[in-house]
Parts: structure tokens; sequence; C-alpha cells
């Protein structure tokens, strides 16, 4: 699996003035959850909230073997 980090930074109030609108500011990628968690915590203590938002997302890979003579067939 792979992880990214996405990093925001408010530019003021959303449509409904009801909390906060968020812009890309930059990413980080990763395949290990556990250092992707450090990672998260390190940027918290340096972009804190409301002034950043920070989420991650899990991407899952999937991956099968495919018979190459059955292709030669088609």
């Amino acid at each position: 699996m792979k992880y990214k980090i996405n990093v925001s930074k408010a530019y003021g109030l959303n449509w409904d003035h009801s909390g906060m609108a968020y812009e890309f500011y930059f990413r980080v990628y990763d395949e290990c959850l556990d250092r992707s968690k450090s990672i998260i915590g390190e940027l918290k203590s340096i972009y804190p909230s409301p002034q950043y938002k920070i989420c991650l997302t899990e991407t899952k890979t999937y991956m099968q073997d495919v018979d190459i003579d059955y292709l030669d067939k088609g």
C-alpha cells in the first residue's frame, strides 16, 4: 500500500461562511503506515490546525498474474 499525506492551507471562509476554505499546499508520499503517522505528527507541530489541514489517503494496489499464452490466442 502507498500513503499520501496532503497539507492544505486556509485562505478564508468557505462559500457559506460555516468554516475555513483550504487550498493545496504540498504533499508527501510514503509506503509505510507507521512512518506516515510519524510524519503527520511532525507536520502537525509545524503546520497547526485550523490554519492548515492535514489528510492521509491510502492507495491499495491490486496485482494479478496474467496468462500470456492466453493473450496470444486472442
